[in-house]
This record gives structure tokens, sequence and C-alpha cells, in this order.
């Protein structure tokens, strides 16, 4: 077994140590272009995967060195893997917005979706239109604040009508208003609530306004 500890391996370990960091560090140099999501630093997985399989391989030799029961270490990994179940529960259907204990113990969740790209995959766009497609009356219009993915991808009612991206098209034509949660000037201006909030670790990411009949 490659031991650090024991200056056993130290220069497989350098360059695992590399693989991991560098795409990390680079993206955190000031000035550098950064782009959206993590499939972007996914190369580092193989990495991770490597380090995961040393500490198992670790804790399986400790267990042994002291002379453990051998469930313990096979009730290590179960608790690992339902926590992993969880964390995929957790956050579905936006399992494309991914954020660590970390960050959600440090980040309030209320600006959760103000501080963090939770719609660079459009996914909290199909759950906002799944939600119109059931509870949208007939022939309603639809209005988006500024950004959205192209919605052609998603599959609405055939009597539903997108009438645009604001400010192109006007929220008084519009009967339904879809607002990204971390657009909180627009927010400002409405002193109603939302008919519906896509949600995400107990952050709103996506908000459905609708407006008075007859307006």
């Amino acid at each position: 077994m490659c031991d650090l500890r024991r200056q056993k391996c130290v220069f497989e370990h350098g360059l695992l140590w590399s693989w991991l960091l560098m795409p990390v560090l680079a993206r955190m140099v000031p000035g550098t272009m950064k782009y959206d999501g993590m499939r972007h630093v996914f190369l580092v997985v193989p990495a991770l995967a490597l380090f995961a399989g040393i500490g198992a391989d670790y804790l399986r030799s400790w267990c042994h060195n002291h002379r453990l029961p051998r469930i313990l270490p096979v009730g290590l990994a179960s608790a690992g893997l339902m926590w992993l179940v969880w964390q995929v529960f957790q956050v579905h259907p936006q399992q494309g917005s991914y954020l660590n204990e970390a960050v959600r113990l440090a980040v309030p969740a209320r600006n959760l979706g103000k501080e963090f790209d939770f719609y660079g995959w459009g996914s909290i766009y199909k759950t906002a239109l799944d939600w119109l497609n059931t509870h949208a009356p007939p022939s309603s219009s639809i209005a988006i604040y500024q950004y959205h993915p192209p919605l052609e991808r998603y599959q609405l009612r055939p009597d539903l009508k997108i009438l645009g991206s604001l400010p192109d098209a006007s929220a008084d034509e519009a009967d339904f208003l879809i607002v990204g949660a971390w657009k909180e000037d627009y927010q400002r201006t409405r002193s109603d609530i939302p008919v519906f909030s896509v949600r995400c670790y107990g952050a709103d990411l996506l908000l459905i306004y609708r407006n008075p009949p007859g307006h």
C-alpha cells in the first residue's frame, strides 16, 4: 500500500495531487476566463477515485492491524453509500445543481439561489414548465424575466404560449411570469407572492408569478 506518511510512493502521490489541484487552482487565478458548470473540471474525477481507493485500503489495513471486527469497515462503507444515496435524493430532480456541505453550512439557504449558478443546465425551467402544464388554465400566456434556455426543447402544452423574455415581452400581457430567484430587482416591484417556486437545498431558485385575471 502506498503510505505517504512513511514517504512511500511520494512521486505517485505528487502526481495524484497535481492531477487533482492543477485544474481547480487554475480556475482560481484572478483574471482567468471561467466557464459555467463542473464539466470543465470533471477530469479530476479519476484522481478522486484513486484517492478514495487509497483511503479505503488504508481503512481496511488499519482495522486488520488493530484486530477490529470485519463488520466495522463494512458498516462504514454501507453508511457512506447510504449518505451518497441521500445526497442524490435530497437534490432530485435538480441533480445538475450540486453544492457540498461546507458551502451549504457557510451560505444561508436564502442566498444560495442568488450566489450560485443553479440555472446553467436549464433543469429548473423544465420543472417550472411541468408545473404550468399541470396548473395553468387553458390558453395561458407566459413571459420569462431575461434569461432562459431554449424552451422549445421542453414539452409544453399546445395551448400555452411563450410570449418571450422580459423586457422585450410585456409583463402585463402575460398570465404567468417565470422569474429567477436571483432577480431581486424585479421581485421588489411585485406586491404579490409567487404561486410556485422551484427549490433546491431549501433555497428558491425559480419563481412563478400569476397576474390577476383581466389584467
